[in-house]
């Protein structure tokens, strides 16, 4: 059984016995941040989607919605969010809702199911997103592979000669190279590897960021919305512990700095890109810290409790994964309790 199906199973199991609802109390504490990227149709064209864990359907969007409420939480924008952690109580559970990066989709079919509920979100936007020129090296691995039976891929090290014949090989062909990837100390370099595959194998990766970006009129137009806010993701998504103090302070500034110019709004919180320990901890944490945010992000799993308000620029998100679109695991999540039993039947630490 893969990692995903054991993580399935077992939080299927926790929800299905009552453990979740029994222990909620417990280990549920004040409310939770969802964390969302895509909202899109079902793709059926296709086996091979290895960024499928970042996109949910619209279908389950909408019932996240109704089940949460169902069970009590106030669904909230993150500044009232942070407002109750610094009370330090709060008469009812409250969850918020965050997308990530700044997908057309999520104006296109996110928004319609918010504003079915009449529920609010924040949409964390990388500003590289909207200008179509983002390197979404994610997503271009996906066109790169979906276009081939073979690729190569240098690691600086040695060229990775790998067969992808099937939906399967190139699955794991992804998870290979985003491994290395993700282990090049040098974000240029990281970056410019990417490019390099794409023009191997004839991608363009520029129009990748540009159909799937939302562009600066579909937000401006979003934006006149009272339920969409818009919160800081940097310029150019980069892996900030790879950046020195002053590339992260430009990086967020810039971000930020353009974002209030282009939509005319105040932007009050923050999420780190990636948003794992090895992208960002606590000299990244400081330095957002310092830069007058309410709040910023991490996506270090973990519901919120009274101590978050002692972190508030390192808080932890409950990632609605698109491989795990069933109720069940919702109840799972918003209860703590895998949390708690993944702490070592403690609390998650809070983050500094």
């Amino acid at each position: 059984m893969s990692a995903t199906s054991l993580y399935k199973a077992a939080a299927t199991l926790i929800a299905s016995t009552g453990l979740a609802t029994l222990c909620a109390p417990f280990t549920g504490g004040m409310g939770t941040i969802f964390t969302l990227h895509r909202v899109i149709p079902r793709r059926r064209d296709t086996d091979f989607q290895p960024n499928r864990h970042l996109a949910v359907t619209p279908e389950f969007l909408d019932s996240v919605i109704a089940r949460v409420r169902r069970r009590g939480y106030d669904i909230v924008p993150l500044t009232e969010a942070v407002r109750r952690l610094k009370a330090g109580t709060s008469d009812r559970p409250f969850c918020a809702f965050t997308l990530d990066d700044g997908y057309r989709d999520n104006i296109e079919y996110a928004l319609p199911v918010f504003q079915k509920h009449k529920a609010p979100f924040t949409v964390f936007v990388c500003t590289d997103v909207i200008d179509g020129t983002a390197i979404l090296w994610w997503e271009i691995l996906e066109a790169v592979l979906a276009s081939t039976d073979t690729v190569e891929f240098d690691t600086g090290k040695h060229v990775l000669n790998i067969s992808v014949p099937d939906a399967l090989a190139k699955c794991d062909a992804s998870r290979t190279i985003e491994k290395h990837l993700l282990s090049i100390p040098s974000e240029a370099e990281a970056r410019a590897r990417v490019v390099a595959l794409a023009e191997q194998y004839g991608v363009d990766y520029r129009a990748i960021a540009r159909e799937l970006g939302a562009t600066w009129e579909e937000l401006k137009r979003a934006v006149k919305d009272p339920l969409f806010h818009v919160g800081a993701h940097t310029v150019s998504h980069p892996f900030l512990s790879r950046l020195s103090e002053a590339e992260i302070r430009a990086e967020v500034s810039r971000g930020r700095t353009r974002l209030e110019a282009e939509l005319d709004v105040y932007i009050e919180h923050f999420a780190y890109p990636y948003g794992f320990k090895e992208a960002c901890a606590k000299r990244e944490f400081d330095i957002v810290g310092t830069m007058g945010f309410k709040s910023a992000v991490t996506t270090r799993p973990g519901v919120l409790v009274a101590d978050h308000a002692r972190s508030l620029h390192a808080l932890p998100r409950v990632s609605l994964n698109g491989n795990y679109q069933n109720r069940a695991m919702v109840d799972s999540l918003i209860s703590g309790v895998p949390f708690f039993i993944g702490n070592g039947f403690r609390r998650a630490p809070v983050l500094t």
